[in-house]
This record gives structure tokens, sequence and C-alpha cells, in this order.
């Protein structure tokens, strides 16, 4: 992959930025539990603004439960959740989306029978609370010349221009992937939370979304977090990660450092014995 170098934005930096300047997004001492099992124990982190940081695991690490809890759809068991300096904790996933927190999924949420261009309209239109679902669906609100412009704008930018009038479910997995994108993007986010969103992607499709969140968070000083379990996207896009495993903060730090660490190794492949060694 080829892509411009995000600024470097190490564990040193972001001391920095803390001594100065508060975090975009801070979890303090996070948890949260299904029938018993502990998904999430104690989980605390930091985003600043502009960062892209990574969120790394095995499967079932907690992080899905994390974003979750993050944009609303879970409540902490214990735990705050703040933005910007606000504690959002108890907040509705729709004012959490209204202060910009964007969120794309791991399973994509698209209307089967929408258009691309007509998926954005409707973000933008939920973006000023002047959309009503019931109507867009049923084509009784004709398009505004601003939300036609916003949608072509970010369909010229995924590169979907050759397939904005087509329904989503002609497209793959990979198209459908960036039309969530767009519809999360289109909501002008300061923090934009990516789940796995390179899955379904060929090479030169995530080369090009890489290149694409790299050039909107230098435009937009957008802070992204990212889960993927793509190890290069992670490396290309990321400066901090932060490592889960069984609900657990085992490691956080510059991205380099991290993926070289043993606390790293150990949650994917466990303490293997080197049996070179006696």
């Amino acid at each position: 992959m080829s892509t411009q170098p995000i600024p470097a934005s190490n564990d040193t930096h972001a001391t920095d930025l803390g001594a100065s300047t508060q975090p975009l997004l801070e979890i303090r001492d996070l948890s949260r539990s299904f029938g018993g099992i502990q998904a999430v124990t104690n989980v605390s982190l930091e985003i600043y603004s502009g960062e892209s940081v990574g969120l790394i695991g095995p499967n079932g690490a907690g992080k899905t439960t994390l974003f979750n809890c993050i944009c609303g759809t879970l409540a902490p068991d214990t735990g705050r959740i703040l933005f910007e300096g606000s504690d959002i904790t108890n907040l509705p996933v729709f004012r959490r989306a209204s202060r910009g927190i964007g969120r794309t999924f791991q399973r994509l949420e698209l209307f089967s029978s929408m258009t691309v261009r007509e998926h954005l309209i409707v973000a933008a239109r939920a973006k000023r609370g002047s959309g009503r679902l019931w109507k867009d669906l049923l084509n009784l609100g004709a398009p505004t010349r601003s939300e036609i412009a916003q949608a072509q704008t970010l369909v010229e930018l995924l590169e979907l221009a050759d397939v904005a009038s087509a329904p989503v479910d002609t497209l793959s997995l990979g198209k459908g992937r960036l039309v969530e994108l767009g519809r999360a993007l289109i909501r002008d986010p300061k923090l934009l939370l990516l789940d796995e969103p390179s899955s379904g992607l060929d090479s030169i499709e995530t080369d090009s979304l890489i290149d694409t969140l790299v050039t909107l968070q230098s435009a937009t000083n957008m802070a992204i977090v990212i889960v993927e379990h793509d190890l290069d996207v992670v490396v290309e896009l990321t400066n901090r990660l932060y490592v889960l495993d069984l609900g657990k903060l085992i490691a956080q730090g510059e991205t380099q450092s991290v993926i070289e660490g043993e606390e790293l190794r150990s949650a994917y492949l466990g303490n293997v014995r080197d049996s070179s060694k006696p």
C-alpha cells in the first residue's frame, strides 16, 4: 500500500497534548458484561483530535462491545465516557451522533432497494434533523440542490460515480462498505469509528479507502478509531494502538512498537513455548 503518512502521534505526543488540550474522547474504567461473561473490564483510553488510533485484538476481545458503548447502543455497567469534556455516558445514540460521533458497522446496515445517492441524501437530512425516513422511502420528498451536491461530492471522493444510481443490493460487498462509509462521512463527524472497514475490499479498494481517510483527516482534523483484523491496514493508517484481550487492555503505545511487542503475539497466538530453548 502507498499513501501519504499521517503525522506521528505516539504516546509522548498524546501526553504532550494532554498537558494543554483535553482529549476529544475519554473513556474511564469502562466495564460491560453479558449474562455473567465479562466482555470489557475496566478499560480506559484517550483519543485526541486528528489522531488515527487502532483498537485491535483477537476475536472476542471486546472491541465491538467497546464501540457500541461509545456510540450508545450499549450502556456500560460501570465507567464514564466523555466527549469534548462532557459526560455522554447516558446520552442516546442520536444525541451522540449530533455531537459528532460517526460509525460504520462490521455487518452492513443498508437499505437494499435504495440507491447509493439516496443513502447519502437521507444521511444528510438526518444530520440536519430535516429528514422523515418514511417520507424518503416513499419518495415524497424531492432532494434539494444542496443535498444533491453533498451526495455527489462523496460519490466522487469514494469513486462510486459509476454505481451512484444503482440499488445497493446490486453492489459488491466492498462497494457496499464504501457506501456505509460515505453515509458516516456526510455527517461531518469529529470522531469516526470504523469497524472492520477493509472487510470485503480488494487491495485496490483498500488502498483507495486509506488514501481517502488520510485526505479527509488532513482536511478536517477528524479523529479515527479503527477496529481491523488486517494488520497491514492498521500499520498503514494508525499512529497509536490499544490492544484488548478477553476484555482487558493489555498493551498500548506507538503502532510499530506494539505490533512488535510480546503482548500482541501472546494475545493472538497464546504463550507458545520456543522449542529451540530447553
